[in-house]
Order: structure tokens, then C-alpha cells, then sequence
């Protein structure tokens, strides 16, 4: 009976170490009134090269500088984060991914993800939840 705990013990400690690393979250924000799906957006990243050149790629079908969906993003990097609360203690991940879909200046959609040393991944994440959900 010892030995089958074990092998439970060991199973489920496996398992947990198996977790989604990047986590995304999304959802449509309060009032949002959109119909789906989304036939086009306009992108308005300008301080990110690495996200909007990835969201260009992966949307270049549906990209219209007419569009009245704007996408907006960033990705924070808490490397750059020196407050005394993050040093004392510690970050479980170095940043994360947001983008946000408005319409008339309104919030309408928004999707995140954590990320521990792998930043693409959460980008790639993102922009597939973003299609997915949208589109």
C-alpha cells in the first residue's frame, strides 16, 4: 500500500511540472458590443518592433489601415523592474504579452500571457488566442 502512494506521489509531482509555462488570458471587456468575427484591424504598436512585426505577419490577411478595430500592445519586461517589493520577493516570470482590441476609443477585447525566458512563445500564444477568439 506504501508503494502505491508513492507512485501517486510521484505521478501527480510529474504532472504539476507539466503545467502551460505561459498561461493566456483573454476575454471581451465590460460594454463590449462587437460582432464576430472581426473582418479586419488596424495596428497601432510603435514602441514594441518584436510584437508588431509578429502581429503584422500573423494578421497580414486581415491588416486595413481603414479598419475601426485598433490592436494595441506591449510586452513588459520586469528585468527592467527595480522596485524594492520585486527584488525582496522575486517574480515567478520575466514579463508578459497584452494586446487590446478598441473600437471608438472603447475597449472591446484583451488577451495576456506570462512569460519566463521564452518571450516568443508568449507572443505566438497570444497572437493564436487573438485569431482564434476574433476571427
Amino acid at each position: 500500500m506504501h508503494n502505491i502512494f508513492v507512485i501517486a506521489c510521484i505521478y501527480l509531482f510529474i504532472l504539476a511540472g507539466c503545467e502551460n509555462k505561459n498561461p493566456v488570458y483573454s476575454g471581451f471587456c465590460d460594454d463590449a458590443n462587437v460582432s464576430l468575427p472581426l473582418h479586419c484591424v488596424k495596428v497601432d504598436i510603435k514602441n514594441d518592433i518584436i510584437l508588431s512585426g509578429n502581429l503584422k505577419e500573423s494578421m497580414k490577411d486581415k491588416i486595413s489601415s481603414n479598419c475601426p478595430y485598433i490592436v494595441k500592445g506591449e510586452i513588459y519586461r520586469t528585468t527592467k523592474c527595480n522596485s524594492i517589493e520585486a527584488k525582496s520577493i522575486g517574480t515567478d516570470f520575466n514579463g508578459y504579452v497584452r494586446i487590446n482590441i478598441f473600437q471608438d476609443n472603447k475597449c472591446i477585447y484583451k488577451v495576456q500571457s506570462d512569460f519566463k525566458n521564452d518571450e516568443d512563445s508568449a507572443i505566438k500564444l497570444v497572437l493564436e488566442r487573438l485569431k482564434k477568439e476574433l476571427f
